[in-house]
């Protein structure tokens, strides 16, 4: 069956929107002691898909399937007959009933694209999932969309699920959908609410009741042999289970009931890091990716520890596909265009590791950690930056592989209106994983930054040597949480970019020039005899300020430091 919904979407604002949007942009400057050290090879390849598959999860081909067990049809096998009670006066034609709809949505804008996605409970593709892909493990765009707008999306919900009403979809099939009880799913969940669930549950219900196995071989499960023949007869049977898919042999209908045990889904995922000595792996374990796994319509999502461990919290039957965003909750890394970057992993019966360790994908993962340590970690108690809200959606990071010249990334202060485009843009593909990390750092500063105004007009009136030296402090302070030599960037006298962060909170005024100093500050310097002040001091001492000398002001005004009189001279050493 395949019913059709349509409906259209009108957004107001929109002008005002564009002009917001043209508002002016952060650039990061990249220093030019910084080298390059990996490939600067694209790697990524876009998915192709093949033909379209038989779909055993229709609620057509499950009624099929619930004939061929229970006899009523010229394909069943006596002997499975002879093991299945039917309840008497049951019309097993009745029992099957749509549990599920599969959907494809046609979002026209970013706006819509954040708007259908913005329903964390359901499980979203960029591909149909009814079609075989026969190469690729990159993002799948859809040759019939305008380039201006986003792909189609996919997914499936229950019949109780309330759908957008303004973003156009198509229910491409009424789907029964038979979960398996599970005995421990501690770590995912089916995302139902309780009513969906209690719904679902009782739909399920009416199968297990009616229609009985009497093996000890079977487990007693109708669901599980339901879905099982209705993957059989469909083509779509795993090879792994050691039953053929072949239709018409005696063999398949003897031996159905012969099920493979179930297993649970798990892997590591870890990442080349330039920084660590090849001698101890050279590896690095990456926290917080969210590992999507599953097949057909059975999805759940683990997430990654520090060493880069996920498990699963439902077990499978049959093999699964493995495919992992980068992105969580409040970010979201873009390949610089309208698709997400995401991985398409093995699909297998087993532990999937995945090591990476060079191109795009190496490159993502130190964006992603950086933004994952910004949004979800510990950074000594400054602020967040931009929230995903109901009225702003997740912040895009566009990870760009072009070279553009000493721009090692952008912040556009007009993506804190709504989130229609790209909020920040990283251009450092092929620099060191430190670099990487630090760029990213940096450009998230500046959307902390924006979060005090939550206003373009006076954001963008902010001296540039404030914003800009605000950020690359935040910079040296958070990358050396992670990277315990990183010094931050080259000073800058008389430009944007200064290291007066770093001067405000070290002590190396005092050392001798022998000793190795922490940053590119000044050290053993009559302009820097200041230290003592914390990184969320100066982050308060900065809200509201535009000026230079009006935020050293707001410093000396807020706190009690006893080095506090050497202010002006480390300020005006930088102008």
């Amino acid at each position: 069956m395949k019913a059709e919904k349509k409906h259209s979407i009108l957004w107001g604002g929109v002008l005002l929107l564009t002009i917001l949007i043209s508002s002016c942009q952060d650039e990061t400057r990249v220093d030019k002691l910084v080298t390059s050290t990996q490939t600067t090879e694209v790697d990524e390849s876009e998915m192709q898909l093949g033909e379209q598959l038989e779909n055993p999860y229709s609620v057509n081909n499950m009624k099929k399937a619930l004939a061929n067990l229970t006899g009523n049809t010229s394909t069943s096998n006596a002997k499975i007959a002879k093991m299945v009670n039917v309840a008497e006066g049951t019309n097993t034609e009745e029992l099957i009933t749509t549990t599920h709809y599969y959907l494809k949505f046609k979002p026209k804008t970013e706006e819509e694209l954040d708007l259908i996605k913005s329903d964390t409970t359901l499980y979203w593709f960029d591909h149909p999932l009814d079609y075989e892909i026969t190469e690729g493990d990159g993002t799948y765009r859809d040759p019939e969309v305008p380039e201006d707008q986003p792909t189609y999306q996919y997914t499936y919900a229950t019949i109780d699920h309330v759908l957008p009403e303004t973003v156009e979809y198509e229910i491409l099939e009424e789907l029964f959908v038979p979960e398996e009880p599970e005995e421990e799913d501690i770590e995912d969940s089916s995302g139902l609410n309780e009513e969906e669930q209690t719904n679902y549950e009782q739909k399920l219900s009416k199968v297990q009741k009616a229609v009985v196995l009497k093996t000890e071989e079977s487990n007693n499960d109708i669901l599980a042999a339901l879905e099982e023949e209705a993957l059989r007869i469909t083509g779509n049977l795993d090879q792994d289970t050691n039953l053929t898919q072949d239709k018409t042999t005696s063999q398949a209908k003897t031996d159905w009931w012969r099920r493979p045990s179930k297993w649970r889904p798990s892997g590591k995922i870890t990442v080349w890091d330039t920084e660590v000595n090849e001698r101890d792996g050279g590896y690095i374990g990456i926290k917080g990716i969210k590992v999507r796994l599953g097949n057909w319509f059975k999805w759940r999502t683990a997430f990654t520890d520090a060493n880069g461990n996920f498990r699963s919290g439902t077990r499978y039957r049959y093999s699964v596909r493995y495919k992992m965003d980068w992105e969580r909750h409040q970010f979201a890394l873009r390949d610089g265009g309208f698709s997400s970057a995401q991985y398409r992993g093995p699909y297998k019966r087993g532990t999937w590791d995945w090591s990476i360790s060079s191109g795009v994908h190496q490159y993502y993962a130190h964006i992603f950690r950086a933004a994952y340590h910004y949004y979800y970690k510990d950074i000594k108690g400054l602020r967040r930056p931009r929230q995903n809200t109901f009225w702003r959606s997740q912040l895009r990071i566009g990870a760009w592989t072009q070279d553009k010249g000493d721009i090692g990334g952008v912040h556009q202060s007009g993506s804190h209106f709504g989130g229609l485009v790209t909020g920040v843009k990283i251009y450092r593909y092929g620099a060191a994983s430190k670099d990487i990390y630090a760029t990213t750092i940096h450009e998230l500063a500046h959307s902390s930054h924006y979060e005090m105004y939550k206003n373009p007009v006076t954001f963008n009136n902010i001296e540039s040597k404030v914003k800009e030296s605000w950020a690359r402090g935040v910079q040296w302070e958070l990358t050396r949480m992670v990277y315990p030599d990183y010094k931050g960037g080259a000073r800058s006298v008389g430009g944007n970019y200064t290291a007066i962060v770093a001067d405000l909170i070290d002590d190396d005024f005092n050392v001798d020039l022998s000793m190795r100093n922490t940053n590119f500050g000044f050290i053993r310097n009559t302009n820097d005899q200041v230290s003592g002040y914390t990184i969320r001091q100066l982050e308060d001492a900065l809200n509201g300020k535009k000026t230079w000398n009006s935020w050293r002001d707001n410093i000396r005004n807020k706190y009690n430091n006893e080095t506090e009189e050497h202010l002006n001279t480390l300020f005006s050493a930088y102008e």
